[in-house]
């Protein structure tokens, strides 16, 4: 990590992601290492650490699911990514608050989701067994619906 000119590592407190041919699965444990890192010895910067992603279905979903010229058309792929990613992300230490339909399509015409992470200063959990499950549940309901919409109106 870089220094500041005190000769200290800055606080990570805010990550953004926007990955490409990669799965946030292999992008969000380093990225929380670094977070991690630049907040050694202080708790608050540990539990105020944010990231904000962009899930593209095209890089979450298997090939078997990735339809012609690499777009994800179907609503129960969509799901899935969704319900897999925060589910890695919990089980990786993060709370999902909040997950929305990026109102822009990918140059290719793919639905993609914007998701607010929270690093949780409390032990992980299983996603199944967490409480925030039935709001989470909810939160992927309504932005898939947001998205079929999007998808309707993009023709």
């Amino acid at each position: 990590l870089p220094l500041d000119p005190n000769g200290r590592s800055p606080h990570i407190t805010l990550a953004v992601i926007d990955a490409s041919f990669i799965s946030l699965e292999l992008v969000l444990p380093p990225t929380l290492h670094l977070m991690s890192k630049s907040a050694e010895g202080n708790n608050a910067d540990r539990e105020n650490a944010n990231i904000v992603a962009l899930i593209k279905p095209q890089f979450e979903a298997g090939k078997e699911n990735v339809g012609k010229g690499g777009v994800v058309r179907d609503q129960k792929v969509h799901r899935s990514v969704l319900q897999e990613t925060l589910s890695t992300a919990r089980n990786l230490g993060l709370v999902t608050r909040g997950v929305t339909v990026s109102p822009l399509l990918g140059p290719a015409g793919n639905v993609e989701f914007l998701v607010w992470w929270q690093q949780d200063p409390s032990p992980v959990g299983d996603f199944q067994n967490d409480l925030l499950t039935t709001n989470i549940r909810a939160m992927i309901e309504q932005t898939l619906a947001a998205a079929h919409a999007l998808r309707q109106g993009a023709g």
